[in-house]
Order: structure tokens, then C-alpha cells, then sequence
């Protein structure tokens, strides 16, 4: 990847963040209820004692893995948005967002079975907003993405 690619990856993968996160907190307060995954993230690496997280909301390392992510799955769009007859369409956008989305609640589920002290969270509720935020994110890495030309 050349840097002007990657400059294209990193201004699609805060684009991509910013709107998801400005959805997840938006949903999370009118439903009053938490879809915020940093924050869920965090709660899920507090039994890591040499964490030493005391305040789930203010830790950084649930941002880290989030923002993380979503650059593994940018650059996975930029490789098939590079590589795809159809390249990078708005289209294309929704679907590698809804396919993202299907990942994530699939993830989610294994990993709220497997932990040890899952947050007290009702998966039917959390789904459609994740799986949404998702389908947002694609198209904010596909606005991102177009910014350079």
C-alpha cells in the first residue's frame, strides 16, 4: 500500500469512526440504553487485573481496539474496492457495512457466551443498532474514502 492509499484508508477509517460513534451514543441515549462498544469493550478487559481499569468509560483501551478494527476492516474495503469489477460504490458500501455488521453480531455473541462476566446486556436489543452502526460505518469509510480524489 503506497501512502497515498493510506492516507485514503485513514481519512475513510475516522470518517467511518466518527459517524458510528455519533449513531452508537446517539441510539444508546434516546433508548437509554449501552450500545456503546468501547465502553463495552472496556467492561469486557476489566477482569485484566494489569489493566488496572477503574473507570470504563474513560479508558482508552477499548477506543484502541475499536479504532484498531475498523482499520483492519478499511483496509480490507480498500483492497476490495481496489480489486472489485464494481469498485467503490455507495452500493458497495452498504453491503461490505451490512457484511461487517453480520460479522460484529456474530463476534458479539461468541464473545459475551465465552466471557466470564459479560456486560448485562440484552443481545436483541444490542443487535439491530450494532448491526446498523455498521452499515454506517461502510458508508463513512465510502465518504472517507472519496474525499482525495
Amino acid at each position: 500500500m503506497d501512502w497515498y492509499a493510506f492516507l485514503k484508508v485513514f481519512i475513510a477509517k475516522v470518517t467511518a469512526t466518527v459517524l458510528m460513534t455519533i449513531f452508537t451514543y446517539g441510539v444508546s441515549f434516546i433508548r437509554k440504553k449501552d450500545f456503546r462498544e468501547p465502553e463495552i469493550i472496556n467492561h469486557l478487559l476489566k477482569p485484566i487485573r494489569f489493566l488496572k481499569i477503574r473507570n470504563e468509560k474513560l479508558f482508552l483501551g477499548g477506543w484502541a481496539l475499536h479504532f484498531f478494527f475498523g482499520v483492519l476492516f478499511v483496509t480490507a474495503y480498500h483492497f476490495i474496492w481496489e480489486n472489485n469489477y464494481y469498485g467503490s460504490t455507495f452500493l458497495s458500501a452498504c453491503e461490505l457495512g451490512a457484511a461487517t455488521g453480520i460479522i460484529w453480531l456474530i463476534a458479539w455473541t461468541v464473545v459475551f457466551k465465552l466471557h466470564p462476566a459479560p456486560p448485562r446486556i440484552d443481545l436483541r436489543d444490542f443487535y439491530i443498532p450494532i448491526f446498523f452502526s455498521h452499515v454506517i460505518f461502510g458508508i463513512g469509510a465510502w465518504f472517507g474514502y472519496h474525499i482525495l480524489p
